[in-house]
């Protein structure tokens, strides 16, 4: 009894397992590398907020962050190195802070990578604030008081002197990062830390992306329907249920073929 499957089944169902191969190696490429840590200087004192950090790959932007709380990529934002055109895998990431360079690692598609930067530029170990207060003399106020010979009227006089000091933004961007889903952006800090954003630079801007090139054969078609979508895992849900589809179509084929065999 012969139950193999007739020579165009088994070339449909070779040709759907292909697709559906490539479909996930290609799905995967995409994947971006995940990176987190501290950010101290050499004597272990942690960052302030807002110092830029800045991720290369042969001399180009590709992410951005700032730290917060002594870290950074920890909580939101995350702080990841895309690979919107899957050619990543293996290539040196440099890391800047404040333009210094202070660590490199390989880009892994799906990597989560914890790296602890130490900076050349000595942080505070506490933030600088004083205030202080005094009864009789100089200072931010005085206050005095005189009385007449032959009991009069006591007077008493407070001066305050209030200096309000306005502080004056700087910001400081990273190079415009690569097009992305039609958004280009960019990150952009003050390093005076005034806390306000009058002045703040654009951080978004519109783009469009080059074509990257085509692609030949099945590999090409693929891969271009895939980096066209969105959301890959819907994706792969489709073509898994394809595949389902196609394979039990197959299955009833092969069934019916053999049932009419029986009865001839």
């Amino acid at each position: 009894m012969n139950k193999q499957f007739p020579r165009g089944d088994k070339a449909a169902l070779a040709v759907i397992v292909l697709i559906v191969v490539l479909s996930v190696v290609s799905a995967l490429t995409g994947i971006p590398h995940q990176f987190w840590g501290s950010v101290k200087d050499s004597s272990g004192n942690s960052a302030p907020d807002g110092i830029l950090i800045v991720a290369r790959i042969n001399g180009e932007d590709v992410a951005a962050t700032t730290t917060k709380n002594g870290n950074y990529g920890l909580g939101l934002p995350q702080f990841y190195i895309p690979d919107p055109d899957g050619n990543r895998a293996g290539k040196k990431i440099e890391f800047f802070l404040n333009n210094a360079k202070v660590a490199e690692y390989v880009f892994t598609n799906g990597g989560t990578t914890e790296i602890n930067f130490v900076s050349t530029e000595s942080f505070s170990s506490s933030s600088s604030s004083s205030s202080s207060s005094s009864s009789g003399g100089g200072g931010g106020s005085s206050s005095s008081s005189s009385s007449g010979g032959g009991g009069g009227a006591r007077t008493t006089t407070t001066q305050q002197n209030t200096q309000a000091t306005a502080c004056e933004e700087k910001w400081e961007c990273s190079d415009w990062l690569e097009c992305i889903g039609g958004v280009e952006k960019r990150v952009c800090t003050d390093t005076n830390n005034c806390g306000t954003e009058n002045n703040k630079p654009s951080e978004e801007k519109e783009c469009k992306v080059e074509n990257p090139g085509t692609q030949s054969g099945i590999t090409g078609a693929v891969t271009g329907i895939i980096n066209g979508v969105k959301n890959k895992t819907v994706l792969l849900a489709g073509i898994i249920f394809v595949l389902g589809i196609a394979v039990l179509t197959i299955v009833f084929r092969k069934k019916n073929n053999f049932t009419m065999n029986r009865i001839k």
